[in-house]
């Protein structure tokens, strides 16, 4: 008889236990969110990690940071429908600086109706936001590589093709060939021998190109279509080079027409006095 009169008393004072240990904690972030998504509770490791005191975060919506609202109300709606809302992404501190946080949304229910979320936020080791800032870089260079309107090609020391980018693709397509790993002369023979070129084709195009084009100089070659490629190459450390491939066929057009209408009568076409 006294276990069934101390039960429902000790389950209580166990229960309001876990929860002052939990908000009490100071070294995981935690806040609660009403339905509407605006902050109920927020613990002092949530005011540690973030510098934002409770009294100035409560009553605000998610997210109290710079996510737009629009993705702050589609974390939440996906919480709601999955239950369980998972991502990483950049929040500010008050003093103005800003971590790598991941972050996780759960959503609670009272039976069948939704009471609030429960949130937690961590901040990602410095080790994988180093890791996320050179994937930022790298997806900024592809970026680059894939907007110029240069074709262009990495070698490395062995001169085998490490790089190549949308542009190169576009200016000499070699459809079901994989060309990462093969020699420059593999490039050349493609370029301006034709699909069908061999690698010795290859080989001796390049050998005629080499004078100047080993110089660091702009050398301008014809391809088999009759387009005019400016080759500049650059220098790497560690043996690697860099070769751009820009067509300017029509400045060279341009320039020929020019030449012509110089030396030529506009109505005859006949050579002029200039000629």
């Amino acid at each position: 008889m006294a276990v069934e009169t101390d039960e429902p008393m000790t389950a209580p004072a166990l229960h309001d236990a876990y929860s002052s240990l939990v908000w009490g904690a100071a070294d995981q972030a935690l806040c609660l969110l009403d339905t509407n998504g605006r902050v109920a509770a927020w613990n002092p490791g949530a005011e540690r990690l973030t510098g934002y005191p409770a009294a100035e975060v409560l009553g605000r919506r998610f997210a109290y940071g710079d996510v737009p609202d629009g993705e702050g109300a589609a974390a939440l709606a996906a919480a709601r429908e999955s239950g369980r809302y998972e991502a990483e992404g950049w929040w500010p501190r008050r003093d103005g600086s800003r971590f790598r946080a991941h972050t996780v949304i759960a959503a609670i229910h009272d039976g069948a109706r939704l009471s609030g979320y429960a949130q937690t936020i961590r901040e990602v080791p410095a080790r994988r936001q180093g890791s996320d800032e050179i994937e930022a870089v790298a997806l900024i260079l592809d970026l680059a590589l894939s907007t110029m309107s240069q074709g262009l090609c990495l070698f490395d020391a062995d001169r085998k093709v490490r790089l190549l980018n949308q542009r190169f693709h576009q200016m000499f397509p070699a459809p079901g060939r994989d060309l990462v790993g093969a020699p420059i002369e593999a490039i050349w023979a493609l370029a301006f021998g034709g699909p069908e070129a061999g690698l010795w084709q290859g080989a001796a195009l390049l050998a005629g190109h080499r004078g100047s084009f080993g110089n660091g100089e702009t050398v301008v070659v014809a391809t088999p279509d009759d387009r005019a490629i400016a080759l500049v190459r650059r220098e790497v450390p560690g043996g690697a080079f860099v070769v751009t491939f820009e067509d300017v066929t029509r400045q060279r057009r341009a320039e020929e027409e020019i030449n012509r209408l110089a030396h030529h009568d506009a109505l005859t076409g006949l050579p002029n006095r200039a000629m």
